[in-house]
């Protein structure tokens, strides 16, 4: 089947050739930009680079891309994982309809080819979804099934029965009124050892709080922190893998409702200096009430020279881990 790249905008289709790109993993890939919109009527096939999608309902998407990588996906047991082509979307769809591919003998590495099944994730990095019930065809080299209102970001095929990895999802960490609840799923088909709770004062320098090994056929693990002297601290999971690999969650941040940045202003000669007593942030943005930008420091510092700048009341914008905070600021 030819590749071809397809931009369709009010509903007129406009064919050309797909960018091909040798030089990368990523081998081929459909492009829609924010300006043009693809659309595709109910029951009609398209096919970009041997994926097939069929929508049951019109399907208008914009503002979006599609990659074939050739690297699989691995998996366990040992010598079980995806086949070597995986379709990478730039942005979530909701699919409903038939979702295919054509695949090449070589791409089957260890799969049966009889047995495949379509796989896909909802987010980059997510837990893979194993289908049930794919339709083969061996002489076309031809895998499909129906799918409804599934969120979809990648796509591949894998033998029936393979779950594809994951490493972690749902992490979080809240304050309850006697401790921090700490919770996250874990359903790595990489053999586990256990999960090293870790918390900071400042989300740069982290302390391992606890250790909690992992449990076979276990998926979701928490941990109560019970230490409340603080005022603001950052919570994050170092996932142990028994080949040795550590592989980290995002960050959660847990601040007391009465707690806030502790910021100190100073003088150093004619420049100002705003400390961070209780953060580290990424960057620092200095507006004036106008709304105007004065002054961006990319550096993740605890101490901020900001240079000459007039007395008065101004907008101290900062991101500390994940967290973007705002705050009036009086400067001298």
């Amino acid at each position: 089947m030819p590749s071809q790249f397809a931009s369709i905008t009010l509903r007129k289709v406009i064919w050309g050739s797909l960018c091909l790109i040798p030089a990368f993993p990523a081998i081929s890939q459909v492009s829609i930009g924010s300006s043009g919109t693809l659309f595709i009527a109910n029951g009609t096939t398209f096919s970009a680079d041997s994926l097939i999608l069929i929508p049951s309902a019109d399907l208008t998407i914009s503002n979006n891309s599609i990659v074939k990588v050739a690297t699989p996906i691995g998996s366990t047991p040992p010598g079980a994982s995806s086949l070597a082509r995986v379709y990478n979307l730039g942005a979530q769809i909701t699919w409903s309809g038939t979702l295919g591919l054509i695949y090449q003998d070589a791409e089957l590495g260890s799969n049966t080819e009889s047995l495949l099944q379509i796989a896909y994730d909802q987010t980059p990095g997510g837990p893979w979804t194993t289908t049930v019930g794919s339709t083969v065809n061996t002489s076309t080299n031809y895998v499909n099934n129906t799918l409804s209102s599934q969120p979809i970001t990648d796509i591949t095929a894998t033998t029936s029965g393979v779950i594809l990895p994951l490493t972690h999802s749902d992490f979080f960490a809240r304050l309850n009124n006697q401790f921090i609840l700490v919770g996250w799923t874990a359903e790595s088909t990489t053999p586990l050892l256990g999960f090293n709770i870790q918390s900071s004062t400042d989300g740069t320098n982290w302390k391992n709080t606890a250790y909690i090994p992992a449990v076979q056929g276990e998926s979701v693990y928490n941990f109560k922190d019970a230490d409340l002297n603080f005022s603001i601290r950052y919570y994050r999971i170092a996932i142990l893998e028994v080949s040795g690999k550590i592989d980290y969650t995002n960050v959660s941040i847990v601040r007391k409702p009465s707690a806030a940045f502790t910021l100190q202003i100073m003088s150093s000669g004619s420049d100002r200096v705003i400390n961070f007593l209780n953060a580290t942030p990424d960057d620092i943005q200095l507006y004036d009430l106008n709304g105007r930008l004065l002054k961006k420091m990319n550096i993740p510092r605890t101490s901020y020279n900001i240079g000459t700048v007039s007395p008065g009341m101004y907008i101290l914008r900062f991101k500390v881990a994940t967290e973007q905070n705002a705050q009036k600021v009086f400067l001298p």
